[in-house]
């Protein structure tokens, strides 16, 4: 597992700190329930990678003020993750979540988030 793990902006797109060279998004499943009591939306999701390197250990997505919950393998598995919000540039980019596994033999993954929204979270201004 790497700890000390920072995420740096991609090369090639300057606005995401996420490693698609690393793992590609194949498929998405969306849950969402909105609670306008508490002025929340609550995610499950789920995303299917293909494995572009089985070296790394290590998945970086971009998220932007939400509470993670919760992340799962496929195998219902609790994976190890943080939320990187040291970096200067949070603000404007949102808050990298790392997710941290094992190397993967196999040539995709899924993995299940479970989420929700906060005050600050920007796709909370419709409530």
């Amino acid at each position: 597992m790497t700890e000390n793990f920072i995420p740096q902006q991609h090369e090639t797109d300057v606005n995401t700190f996420a490693n698609f060279d690393d793992f590609k998004q194949t498929h998405i499943s969306l849950q969402a329930n909105i609670n306008f009591t508490e002025q929340k939306i609550h995610f499950t999701t789920t995303i299917t990678f293909t494995v572009l390197n089985s070296n790394q250990q290590t998945l970086v997505l971009d998220s932007n003020k939400i509470n993670i919950l919760s992340v799962q393998s496929s195998d219902l598995t609790n994976l190890t993750y943080s939320i990187y919000d040291k970096h200067p540039l949070s603000d404007a980019l949102g808050t990298p979540l790392i997710i941290h596994f094992d190397k993967s033999t196999k040539p995709s993954i899924n993995i299940t988030i479970v989420s929700e929204t906060t005050p600050q979270s920007p796709s909370l201004k419709f409530l």
